[in-house]
């Protein structure tokens, strides 16, 4: 007795999912294929000129929509995943051209050696991953003209960037006291960067040796120590932004409703946001 099974049904599949990470279940798992995403959307990117958004969930997956063709869905991205909460996003970059997406989030067993999965968002290919990763990887960001990759990590881990073209570290910054949750770039690649330890930090790319790029990638030094700045606003930063021009950079805390506007050549505050009427929560997401 043959059964047909309508397009809009839900298909139960089962992939199993190959990487380079060995930590990854050896083990089919089985997965709905819904069309959408069947848990929370942490993050999300859209590419410089707006036809790709990508969403990450707690769902294991990315999804790639089509903003020119009414949000059509192009492609779900599967990284490796294993049992409880292994395999679940929590960061998603896209580059500034749209050829290549990065995932990243709980991606270890243990919570070490994270690691970061570069897609391609048309076909859903793994191209690379890149490892070694202490912590949680929290965000990611490419820069402006899709040289860098930086990526926000969890506890102490601090911050990476890396060139986006071969994955090479060229910076790192293990001196934060806490979380971070948001890495940004201007379009100079000055870098921005928050932290629950209180702080925000600037980076201003090593002039002088990133003219003459194998010397800095080798010595993993393309940027310069941050201007680091402490806030009122709140005990927790969670995530900040350039504006347009790159004069201003506006806060969220993740502790406290407040917004705050700095000054982006030496942090200093340059006002407040009016957020007296927010009683419900913290405002988390600024642009």
């Amino acid at each position: 007795m043959k059964t047909l099974i309508a397009p809009t049904f839900l298909l139960l599949v089962v992939s199993l999912l190959f990487s380079l990470n060995t930590a990854a279940s050896p083990e089919p798992v089985l997965q709905l294929q819904t069309g959408r995403h069947t848990a929370a959307i942490i993050r999300i990117a859209v590419d410089a000129k707006e036809q790709l958004l990508v969403t990450a969930s707690h769902d294991k997956t990315a999804l790639v929509w089509d903003l020119t063709a009414k949000g059509k869905l192009v492609q779900t991205l599967r990284p490796p995943l294993g049992a409880g909460d292994e395999g679940k996003l929590y960061a998603v970059a896209i580059k500034p051209l749209g050829d290549e997406v990065a995932v990243g989030g709980f991606t270890a067993p243990n919570g070490s050696d994270e690691r970061i999965y570069i897609f391609n968002p048309r076909s859903g290919q793994l191209l690379r991953s890149l490892g070694q990763l202490p912590e949680t990887v929290g965000h990611l960001a490419y820069s402006a003209d899709g040289r860098y990759l930086a990526a926000a990590l969890g506890k102490t881990g601090g911050i990476r960037v890396y060139d986006a073209a071969s994955l090479q570290e060229v910076y790192r910054d293990s001196d934060y006291g806490s979380d971070s949750y948001s890495v940004e770039f201007d379009p100079h690649n000055r870098l921005l960067t928050t932290s629950f330890d209180g702080f925000i930090r600037l980076y201003q790319p090593n002039a002088a040796l990133v003219k003459k790029a194998p010397a800095c990638v080798t010595a993993k030094n393309c940027f310069l120590p941050p201007l680091k700045q402490a806030l009122t606003g709140g005990n927790k930063p969670f995530a900040a932004r350039f504006s347009p021009d790159a004069h201003l950079i506006a806060v969220g805390f993740g502790d406290t409703a407040a917004v705050q506007v700095l000054n982006a050549t030496n942090l200093s505050l340059a006002y407040a946001a009016d957020t007296r009427t927010v009683t419900n929560g913290h405002v988390s997401s600024v642009a």
